[in-house]
């Protein structure tokens, strides 16, 4: 199983690339958004503006799940499955 430190997961999520972040709705059914990537001190960090709805499902039940592709070769991607929570450190 690959890590964040890897080269190759590295590359994709340090490049420019989307990611789909999937959610749990209220109703247990899934929200797809796409958003911006980057590592943060080791960490995967996910950028939203505030409102959106996938944030607001993440501070009701913290499992996600992140998918980023390569732009330029779509088959080479990289999913990362967890929990995660919100922050608003060094936001803008």
């Amino acid at each position: 199983m690959a890590n964040l430190q890897d080269d190759g997961v590295r590359n994709l999520l340090e490049g420019a690339n989307h990611a789909v972040v999937s959610t749990l709705n209220r109703d247990g059914s899934i929200h797809n958004a796409v958003a911006w990537v980057s590592l943060e001190s080791g960490e995967l960090a996910v950028n939203s503006a505030e409102g959106r709805h996938w944030p607001t499902n993440l501070e009701r039940d913290h499992h996600i799940n992140v998918l980023v592709r390569k732009e330029d070769d779509p088959g080479e991607y990289v999913e990362v499955r967890g929990t995660a929570t919100g922050s608003r450190d060094d936001a803008d």
